[in-house]
């Protein structure tokens, strides 16, 4: 996050060598220059690290950098003297600025932030939403609050919700919840069959209740009776359980993916286009950014930086960038071992979307190969697993 006062003074993002790492790093802390990194950005000559530093800070910097040969760059500027500076051309703006001071100051009328405690299946963003259409949301007028229809609102318009209260601290709505415990699944039905999922061997019976219909080592078909929910004959009289349990059995899968060999990759021009506004409340204001249209192709990359005020947490304001970030593309190769390296992957992503969480993988055949521009992986994949699952028996008691 961006600290208030560094915004307010103004800072600066400089940028060195990647290799000359160390050496800044050491200057920094041989005379106390306090900085933020940014990170690394590729560009033609080279790969280069980015500091967020105070104006003073950075004019510290730079003049001890040239003093130990480290190619230091000074790659712009941000924060409110800045905005101010560019605002000059825009009085718009600076009555902006002014309303939003004067807002500020009277900000204590209103609702700052909504803090959520006791969920767990529900998200917080399924709250906060549930909770701005009873009438309380970050920037509601805290004198025009009626809790109690607020709570009894939210407790209609969310079935997952038991109860629910909200308590007012300052700015600050302190909301807690209490969700709707799952009931266990009433099935209505008497009695039950335990059938096939899928084709398999049968290899092991756990804690089966009910008539078991198959022998260990027998070969299933999707579909087969597994175990039985009806006991005795006509003659002799029925008896009705429902059946329950797992049927352990051992599953083939046969897979095939390619890869291809020669593919389409990003190249980054180091040209981009950022556009900043200012979000306040839930408000969001366009202040500057580059003039001119999207590039033809470009990555589009959104941050949100949202003030903390002496890190006591995160205020309802702070500011949004979007970066466009121009590329080209062009034909590259990668090698067999890669293209392999990615098939397996690909093929256990497979295995792993189409077989149960507990199945155990007890043996596989896999081959792979060239065959084209592309890198063919096939084979099968042996694994134990669940196959059984409940069917219900209808049973005609009008005879």
């Amino acid at each position: 996050m961006i600290h208030p006062l560094l915004f307010l003074v103004g800072y600066r993002i400089i940028s060195i060598p990647s290799e000359q790492g160390a050496e800044f790093f050491n200057v920094c802390a041989r005379f106390g220059i306090v900085f933020h990194s940014l990170g690394v950005k590729k560009g033609e000559e080279g790969d280069r690290r980015y500091f967020r530093m105070s104006f003073v800070a950075a004019r510290k910097a730079q003049a001890l950098c040239r003093r130990y040969g480290i190619d230091v760059r000074g790659e712009s500027r941000h924060g409110l003297p800045e905005l101010f500076r560019a605002s000059l051309k825009r009085p718009g703006i600076i009555l902006g600025t002014v309303l939003f001071v004067a807002v500020v100051f009277m900000s204590g009328q209103v609702i700052w932030n909504v803090r959520i405690e006791g969920n767990e299946s529900v998200s917080d963003e399924e709250i906060i939403d549930i909770l701005k259409e009873s009438g309380i949301s970050v920037g509601s007028l805290k004198s025009g609050l009626d809790i109690d229809r607020i709570q009894n609102r939210a407790l209609i318009l969310s079935d997952k919700i038991s109860w629910i209260t909200v308590n007012v601290t300052g700015t600050v709505a302190e909301v807690e919840v209490r969700e709707v415990s799952a009931a266990p699944e009433d099935k209505d039905y008497i009695s039950s069959n335990l059938v096939a999922e899928r084709n398999g061997t049968v290899v092991e019976f756990d804690r089966v209740k009910g008539n078991i219909a198959v022998e260990l080592g027998e070969a299933v078909s999707e579909g087969q009776l597994l175990v039985g929910g009806v006991y005795g004959s006509d003659t002799e009289g029925l008896r009705f359980v429902r059946s329950s349990g797992r049927v352990l059995a051992l599953c083939e899968r046969e897979f095939s993916v390619s890869v291809p060999l020669k593919f389409e990759k990003k190249v980054y021009t180091g040209r981009e286009k950022i556009k900043k506004s200012l979000i306040f409340f839930e408000k969001e204001v366009k202040f500057f950014g580059n003039s001119g249209n999207s590039y033809a192709s470009c990555d589009t990359i959104e941050e949100v930086e949202y003030f903390d005020l002496f890190g006591l947490g995160k205020l309802p304001f702070g500011i949004r960038t979007v970066t466009y970030a121009e590329y080209y593309t062009e034909e590259a190769a990668r090698s067999e071992e890669t293209a392999k390296e990615q098939a397996n992957l690909l093929l256990w992503q497979s295995f792993a979307a189409d077989a149960p969480p507990d199945a155990a993988v007890v043996r596989k055949q896999l081959y792979g190969r060239v065959e084209g521009e592309a890198y063919i992986l096939s084979g099968t994949v042996e694994s134990v697993e669940n196959i059984a699952v409940e069917r219900e028996v209808k049973i005609d008691i009008t005879g």
